[in-house]
C-alpha cells in the first residue's frame, strides 16, 4: 500500500522461494504478514553489478514536473468482490485532491494489469457533484480495456448525475451505436477505493485519435471538442471560445474557422452549398436523428465532437460525435422533467427553437443544415426509421430502451439503494413518454414546421439509377453514378448497397428527398473539383462509394435494398463510348 518500504533480499541458490539453483532468475519473497485480501502490494527492484552500478527497474525516469512514469510494479491481493460488473480497484493517499482539478497521483488494477502512479482528477461541468473523474495513464503504459477496444491513455469514470438510474449516459452511447454512429463504447463499474467500495463508475471512452481510428476514419485529420463558451452566441459561430482542438497544431483552429466562415456565408444559398460539398449529410443527420430519440438536452453549443478529415488523400467533410449524455430523456439542466418541453421538439438546438433556460441559445450548425425543407424531410425519414428500429411501434412492443434497462440493471441493483429503483422506473416512464411523443404529437404537427415525421417506409420502394459517368476526362476518381428517388417521400437506403464494377453500402443516415438525387463517386474531394456539372457548388448530395472503379467496356450495376431484394430498375447496362 502507502505504508513505509521494506528491503526483501532476493536469492539464486535455491532457498527462500528460488525454485533453481545458479539458474540466473532470482527470487525475493514479500510475507503474507504485510497485507490481506484486497490490498495493493508494490515493489521496485535493484542491482548493483560488479563495478558498483545500480540500476532500477522500473526506472521511474520521469520524476520532474510530468511525474508520468511508473514508481513501482505492483498487484492486488486477490478477494471475492460479490458484483457482475467489471472491477475497477484504485488506490491514492489524496482523495480530496483526486476529486478537484489539482488532481493527484494513483495506481489502478483493473483486467489482472497493475499501473502505477497514474494521475486522477476531477472533469465535467454539473456531474462533478456526482464524483466524475478523468484517469491518465503513463506513456508507454495505457490502460487495456478489452480486446475490441484495446489499450487506451485516459479513461472517465463518470458519476451518474442527477440521473438516479445510472443507465443514461451508457444507455446513451449505445443508442448512437445502434444507429449506426460513430460512438464512445460505455458501460458500468464498480469500483473499490484503497480496498473498499467506493461507487459504481460510468465508463465512458475518450474521444481522441484512437476513437477516430477505431470508427474508420483517419486519426491524422482535426478533432475539436467543443466545450463551454464565455459568451452567449450561437454555437460554431466563432472560434473565440468553447472549442479545443484535439489533434495536430493545437494552436491552428484553421479548420475550424473555414466551417464557420462557411456556415456564416451572406445568403442561404451560399451556405447550402458550402454544407452539401462540406459536410458529410448523412452522418450529422444520423447524429440528429438518434439524438432526438434519446431527447438529447446538452449538446446546442457544447458537449460534443467536431471531425474533419483534411488529410492530403482525406474527402475534406465534417462529422459529429457524441459526448456527455446524462441530460437525456426528461433531465434537463441537471434536474429530472424541469423545462424538458424545450427538448422535445425534432428542431430542437435551431435558431426558431432555442434552449429555454433564459440564454435562448441555438446552434448554427444545426440551424443551417436544418435550414430547407429538403434536408428537413430526409432528417425526418431517419428519426421514424430509428422509431422504428428502437421503439419497436407505438405502443406494446418492448423498446431497445427499456430493454437495455431492464437487462443492465440488475447488475448495479446491489450496489446501490432504493433510490435507483425509483430512478431505473422513472427512466422506464420517461422512454414511454418519448415514444408517445414521436409516434403521437410529432407524426401529426411539429410546431413552426410545415413538416412532420413520416409514416413508415414502404417495404419495396423503387429507386432509380440515373447517369452514369464511367469515363471521365484527366480523372477516374471524378466518375460517378446518379441514384434518383422517384417517390413522393423521403427515402431511407441506409444499408442499401451497390453491385457491379464498384461495391458500396450506403451509410446509415443515407436519405434521398422525393425526387431529389444522391451521386456516389470514388472520391467527392475530385467530384467537387469536377470541371464541368454534376460537380461541388451546385447543391448536390454525394457519398464515397466503398471500392472500385466503373468499367468503360460497360458492365451491370446493381442497387439492392437492405433486405437483398433487387431495387427498381433491377439493373442498369453502361454501354462502351
Amino acid at each position: 500500500g502507502f505504508g513505509a518500504e521494506g528491503v526483501v533480499d532476493m536469492f539464486d541458490d535455491g532457498t527462500n522461494g528460488d525454485t533453481t539453483s545458479g539458474d540466473g532468475i532470482y527470487t525475493g519473497t514479500i510475507s503474507s504478514g504485510f497485507y490481506a485480501a484486497g490490498d495493493m502490494v508494490r515493489w521496485y527492484v535493484t542491482a548493483e553489478d560488479t563495478g558498483g552500478t545500480v540500476s532500477r527497474a522500473p526506472t521511474f525516469i520521469d520524476q520532474s514536473g510530468g511525474n508520468q512514469s511508473a514508481e513501482y510494479f505492483g498487484t492486488v491481493v486477490a478477494e471475492s468482490i460479490a458484483t457482475a460488473l467489471p472491477t475497477f480497484q484504485w488506490f491514492t493517499q489524496d482523495e480530496s485532491a483526486s476529486h478537484n482539478r489539482t488532481g493527484t497521483r494513483a495506481s489502478v488494477f483493473y483486467n489482472g494489469r497493475f499501473y502505477d502512479n497514474i494521475f486522477v482528477r476531477q472533469r465535467g461541468g454539473f456531474t462533478n457533484q456526482s464524483l466524475s473523474q478523468k484517469f491518465d495513464f503513463n506513456k508507454g503504459e495505457k490502460l487495456y480495456i478489452s480486446e475490441e477496444l484495446g489499450s487506451v491513455d485516459e479513461i472517465n469514470l463518470n458519476g451518474n448525475g442527477a440521473d438516479g438510474s445510472f443507465l443514461r449516459q451508457p444507455m446513451g452511447f449505445g443508442a448512437y451505436a445502434e444507429a449506426g454512429n460513430a460512438s464512445s463504447a460505455s458501460f458500468l463499474t464498480y469500483m473499490s477505493l484503497n480496498g473498499a467500495f467506493d461507487r459504481v463508475g460510468v465508463w465512458i471512452e475518450q474521444v481522441d485519435e484512437d476513437y477516430v481510428d477505431r470508427h474508420g476514419y483517419d486519426a491524422d485529420g482535426d478533432l475539436y471538442k467543443f466545450v463551454q463558451r464565455s459568451n452567449l452566441n450561437p454555437g460554431v459561430s466563432d472560434t473565440s471560445t468553447g472549442i479545443e482542438k484535439k489533434t495536430n497544431d493545437k494552436s491552428d483552429l484553421s479548420s475550424a474557422q473555414d466551417l464557420v466562415d462557411g456556415l456564416n456565408l451572406p445568403t442561404e444559398s451560399q451556405q447550402q452549398d458550402y454544407i452539401r460539398d462540406n459536410l458529410d449529410i448523412a452522418q450529422m443527420i444520423n447524429y440528429l436523428a438518434a439524438r432526438t430519440l434519446i431527447q438529447g438536452a446538452d449538446d446546442v453549443r457544447k458537449n460534443f465532437y467536431l471531425y474533419v478529415d483534411n488529410t492530403p488523400d482525406g474527402d475534406g467533410l465534417w462529422r459529429i460525435f457524441p459526448w456527455d449524455l446524462d441530460f437525456t430523456f426528461n433531465i434537463v439542466g441537471g434536474h429530472d422533467n424541469q423545462d424538458s418541453e424545450r427538448t422535445e421538439h425534432p428542431f430542437f438546438g435551431v435558431e426558431e427553437f432555442p434552449t429555454a433556460d433564459g440564454a435562448n441559445q441555438w446552434s448554427m450548425l444545426y440551424d443551417r443544415l436544418l435550414e430547407t425543407e429538403e434536408i428537413q424531410e430526409m432528417y425526418l425519414r431517419r428519426v421514424r426509421t430509428l422509431m422504428d428500429d428502437l421503439y419497436n411501434g407505438a405502443s406494446g412492443a418492448t423498446t431497445w430502451f427499456a430493454n437495455f434497462v431492464n437487462t443492465n440493471f440488475p447488475d448495479i441493483d446491489p450496489h446501490l439503494g432504493s433510490s435507483a429503483t425509483n430512478g431505473k422506473n422513472g427512466l422506464l416512464s420517461d422512454i414511454e413518454d418519448r415514444r408517445d411523443e414521436l409516434y403521437n404529437t410529432y407524426t401529426a404537427n411539429i410546431p413552426g414546421y410545415s413538416v412532420v415525421i413520416p409514416g413508415a417506409q414502404s417495404a419495396s420502394p423503387s429507386l432509380t439509377i440515373g447517369a452514369i459517368e464511367f469515363a471521365p476526362a484527366g480523372d477516374q476518381d471524378r466518375e460517378y453514378i446518379q441514384l434518383t428517388n422517384p417517390n413522393a417521400f423521403a427515402l431511407d437506403i441506409s444499408g442499401w448497397t451497390v453491385e457491379g464494377g464498384i461495391t458500396h453500402t450506403f451509410r446509415p443516415g443515407t436519405v434521398i428527398a422525393a425526387g431529389s438525387s444522391l451521386y456516389i463517386t470514388p472520391s467527392v474531394s475530385a467530384f467537387r473539383d469536377r470541371p464541368t456539372g454534376p460537380s461541388g457548388g451546385q447543391q448536390l448530395f454525394t457519398q464515397q462509394w466503398d471500392d472500385g472503379h466503373l468499367s468503360s467496356f460497360g458492365e451491370t450495376i446493381t442497387v439492392k435494398r437492405a433486405d437483398g431484394s433487387t431495387a427498381d430498375p433491377e439493373t442498369y447496362t453502361a454501354a462502351p463510348r
